[in-house]
């Protein structure tokens, strides 16, 4: 394995740490909650480690077949990240309120703290600190123009003469 491989490999098995908890935890609640999922050891413990592993093995080769690094590369892209954070944060509350039946007025404060304090720690925190990425040099593109949008890949991708 070339050290390429070896540090996709090793930061994905990092990152799949996430995977497991969402699998584990995931996996649990729709075995409590339907009648479609038998409730037992083998089921809670298999599934989320079959979920685990194709979605950890996907990642993995996916990075490496495509060779990118699959992160959010300018702001925009990090406040489409958190806006889609927040929508499914929006979903899972709505989740434990219908489906679960916990407390519409904590779930409901819960989910604006946690939403504000995300919002609030991205634009003072995070977006100050963030530097687009430009990009690779090559003999079509006029200048070094950080990715902010697709109208700049585009126009670096085929400059006017």
């Amino acid at each position: 394995m070339d050290l390429e491989t070896r540090r996709v490999v090793n930061e994905e098995l990092w990152r799949s740490i996430v995977w497991a908890g969402i699998g584990l935890f995931g996996w649990g609640i729709l075995a409590g909650e339907t009648a479609l999922l038998e409730a037992n050891v083998l089921t809670l413990l298999s599934v989320p480690f079959l979920t685990w592993t194709v979605l950890t093995t996907t990642m993995i080769g996916t990075r490496i077949v495509t060779g990118t690094e699959l992160q959010v590369q300018s702001k925009t892209g990090l406040s489409l990240f958190v806006t889609l954070g927040v929508l499914a944060g929006g979903v899972a509350s709505l989740f434990l309120v219908a489906v679960v039946g916990y407390s519409a007025l904590s779930i409901s404060s819960l989910y604006v703290a946690i939403s504000a304090i995300t919002v609030l720690w991205v634009w003072h925190t995070v977006f100050p600190n963030f530097e687009p990425r430009t990009l690779p040099s090559s003999p079509f593109i006029s200048s070094q123009r950080p990715l902010h949008s697709r109208q700049n890949r585009i126009m670096n991708r085929y400059p006017c003469k």
